[in-house]
């Protein structure tokens, strides 16, 4: 069950990137693109629960369990600061949320790896 949790994880960081280059390129309305960072919010909020719900009972996997979940709060994160960004207009914003976005996967990634 984990494993679903870090594949929609990982789906919906790639649908927020695919979705920024889309509005960077014009193909994607603001307000379908707001939309798309609710949903991937919301996504992160669900495999945010199911991690916390289901800790793992091995000491050994605790660090990893550990960096899972950050990543997964980070990505979280990533999309109020995408969402700010968005409503003051504020370039520097999608900036930091494009930085915070690569350290949850990379967060994620290692996470999961060592599960």
């Amino acid at each position: 069950m984990l494993s679903s949790s870090y594949q929609q994880t990982l789906q919906a960081m790639q649908n927020v990137k695919a979705n920024t280059e889309a509005l960077e390129g014009k193909k994607l309305s603001l307000g379908a693109y707001k939309a798309s960072i609710l949903q991937a919010q919301a996504t992160f909020s669900s495999a945010e629960a199911f991690v916390q719900a289901n800790p793992p009972t091995e000491d050994k996997l605790n660090p990893s369990y550990q960096e899972l979940l950050a990543g997964i709060s980070l990505a979280k994160d990533s999309m109020d600061v995408v969402l700010n960004g968005v409503s003051a207009l504020s370039p520097a914003s999608f900036y930091a949320a494009r930085e915070m976005g690569r350290q949850a996967q990379h967060q994620v990634i290692d996470a999961f790896a060592h599960f």
